[in-house]
This record gives C-alpha cells, structure tokens and sequence, in this order.
C-alpha cells in the first residue's frame, strides 16, 4: 500500500510531424515522468513558473491558456511573428524545472523528455468546428419548427397501406403503377421500401439532412481558406476489388473538387440507404454553405489587418467574396 503501481513506458518518442508555424497558435500537453503527481507540491509549482518567466524573458512568447493538473500540464502558447521555435521553449522548460527540482531535493522528479505532446491550432480547424455546431443547430431548426417532412421509409408504409386498401393516400398514380412496386413485392411480400439499416430511418423529420448541412458548410469554410484551384499531386485510387491502390488516370484533380466531391458523398450516400430524399442532401449542403458563409462574414469584420474577405466558390459555381 501507498507504492506507486508499476509502470511500462517505451523507449523512444513517437514519430509525430510536427507543424512549425512561423507566428502559430499552439497546443502542448508536457506529462511528468511515469506520472508522478510532481505538481501538488508547492516547489515543483514554483519551479515551473520560474522556468517560465526565465524562458519568456528570452524568448517570449504569449500564453493564451494554462490548465496543471498534478502529473500534466495544458499549455496554448501563441509566438511571435515569423518565429516558429516552440520546441526550443518547451526543451527549456523542462531542463529549469528539473534543474530547480534538484536543488530543492527532489532530483527524482522531473518534466518527462519523451511525453511532450503538441499540435498547431489553426484558424481553418476552430472556424470547421464552429460552422459544424452552427449548421446542425440549423438544421434541426428546419427540421422541427419548420417543415417537419415525413422520411422516405413513413413513405413507403404510405404506399404498403393504400397498395393494400388500408387507408388512402394524396399518392401520384405514377408511383402506384410503377413496375419498380410489382418488382418489391414480388421479392419481398410488401410494398415497404427496403432499407439498408435494420433499425430503420431515424425517428426525427428528413428535412434538412444533417450530415449535408454539416459537410457543406465544412466544405465551404475549407473552400475559403484553400486554393481552390490547386491540383492534387500523383493522386492515387483503389482497384475495382479495394486491395491495391493505382495511379489515378483522368482530369486533374483540384482542391476546390474535391472537396465538393466529398461534400456530395456524405450528403447522398444516406439516400442510397433510404433514410433521405435527394432533396434534403442537396438543400441540406446548400443551407450549410449559408451557414458558412454567414459566419465568415461575421469572422472577416474582427481582422485588424487589412483583409479584401474570403473568396470562394459556391456549390452552384458562382464565385463571393465575403
């Protein structure tokens, strides 16, 4: 009792790639050797505050959040303009800390040299993640308090009943007497549209669909930020079976495509599933790019600097600027 439980933890740091920003905002996680609980001891608080100042004294840098906890720390430093050394800094760090640890009697402790995490936080990544929460807050407004509209599958019990003389329906006669009814039932024993999810649609209305919304506006967002009209270098595409990957052959391939490709892909690929009308995927991307738009706009009157806004391309291939 009262022993540290024993701890396994691999020689070398991982391989991370790590993103030098000239002028960045970034993100460090530092964790204590084998997660000692080294910062509830006021000393080891001290030290690290020292080793700090020191650095920043030297190499400033501005700190826009801080979180210790007792065997890790959260760090979101930002640098100065064209500097990108935050790696110099957090070495720094470490080396006063452990330095000032052994001369108050606590050699054993230290900041550990292999668990230091840290990512670049980008404007791209926070404005993605806003218009993503913002988008589906749209589109479950739309959904509840405006259309409410009935999902392809409550459609297809729709068609069960009045094919078999249930009830009666405001049905087109077109729908009715298409062979594609006679196919289903044939295969089936029912006139309900087949579903490739066993539990079915989801229980809330069709329109707008929220994975379009969401992928629309995060497209747009990226569409703003990017060139658009860069080509993707040596694209690659898999086999007809999925195991080998081959060099693609055909059109160049750009950002701005391809991101509209992907927006399409989540939008309409629940269609093919039959929990959504073609309408709520591509009004749902449409809605989403709103979205986007709106919120670069409010972002493009924040910049102190001298800013012409945020060009892009629509979904309907028209070109704004915002």
């Amino acid at each position: 009792m009262g022993r540290d439980p024993p701890y396994t933890y691999k020689k070398l740091m991982p391989n991370y790639l790590r993103a030098y920003v000239p002028g960045g905002t970034f993100f460090f996680t530092p964790v204590t050797y084998q997660r000692r609980p080294l910062f509830r001891q006021p000393a080891a608080r001290h030290a690290l505050r020292e080793a700090i100042q020191h650095v920043r004294a030297d190499r400033p840098f501005t700190i826009e959040a801080f979180v210790l906890m007792p065997d890790h720390l959260h760090m979101l430093w930002t640098l100065p303009p064209g500097d990108a050394d935050f790696s110099t800094r957090v070495r720094l760090i470490k080396h006063f800390t452990t330095r000032a640890l052994g001369r108050v009697g606590h050699a054993s402790y230290s900041l550990g040299d292999r668990l230091y995490v840290g990512w670049v936080v980008t404007l791209p990544t926070r404005l993605v993640a806003r218009v993503a929460n913002a988008a589906l807050k749209t589109a479950w407004c739309q959904k509840w308090l405006v259309h409410r509209r009935l999902r392809p599958e409550e459609f297809g019990g729709r068609v069960q009943q009045q094919k078999t003389g249930a009830a009666l329906y405001p049905i087109s006669s077109e729908l009715l007497t298409s062979p594609v009814l006679a196919e289903v039932f044939a295969r089936y024993g029912t006139y309900l549209l087949s579903m490739a999810y066993p539990e079915g649609c989801p229980p809330h209305p069709a329109y707008p669909a929220g994975h379009a919304t969401i992928a629309g506006a995060c497209a747009t967002v990226l569409k703003a930020f990017f060139k658009e009209t860069f080509e993707i270098p040596k694209p690659i595409e898999a086999s007809a079976d999925g195991l080998t990957l081959n060099p693609y052959v055909g059109p160049a391939l750009t950002v701005g495509g391809e991101l509209n490709k992907l927006a399409s892909n989540i939008s309409l690929g629940r269609d093919a599933a039959g929990v959504h009308w073609r309408s709520d995927g591509i009004e749902g991307m449409n809605l989403g790019e709103a979205v986007a738009i709106n919120i670069l706009l409010d972002e493009s009157v924040t910049y102190n600097e001298d800013f012409a806004g945020f060009s892009l391309t629509k979904f309907d291939e028209t070109t704004v600027t915002v």
